[in-house]
């Protein structure tokens, strides 16, 4: 199946073919960083929705931000991911499918950060409620909010 790759450490967007197998993903998120620095080495991956109509997701490093020297890349709505990532398209089921982004439209959508950036992810926010349905009620207001990771 077709994956996209985006690698901050050489600015590049690439298309691979990707079998579907999950623990394949570690090595494609993983790799060189930059001369005299170690290998990134990806052992745990979180996935981030993308927010379009294609149901795309990208599995990045869960502990990107966790590490020295680091690169980064900008969605247009200001998500700033650390690391490589890998996009694929999520099935109704919870399966990987194909992607279906064009190269183009994810190049109008992405803004690589200088090599040697140096970025502090804000804190998460703590909130505590009283309810399940309150916290329900909390989170549904957020997944309504969220503003896609994609140019139109």
């Amino acid at each position: 199946m077709r994956a996209i790759v985006i690698n901050p450490w050489d600015q590049s967007i690439t298309e691979i073919e990707h079998d579907g197998d999950y623990k394949k993903l570690y090595p494609l998120l993983s790799g060189p960083t930059l001369e005299g620095l170690p290998e990134a080495e990806v052992s745990c991956f979180d996935i981030v929705r993308l927010g379009d109509n294609g149901d795309h997701i990208m599995y990045v490093d869960d502990c990107g931000h966790c590490v020295d020297h680091q690169a980064y890349f900008e969605f247009a709505n200001n998500t700033i991911i650390a690391g490589r990532g890998v996009i694929l398209r999520n099935d109704d089921v919870g399966d990987d499918r194909s992607a279906t982004l064009s190269i183009k439209k994810l190049h109008g959508s992405i803004r690589f950060l200088p090599l040697n950036t140096v970025y502090t992810p804000p804190p998460p926010t703590v909130q505590s409620f009283a309810t399940d349905d309150a916290f329900y009620e909390a989170m549904a207001k957020i997944r309504d909010s969220i503003t896609p990771c994609l140019k139109p």
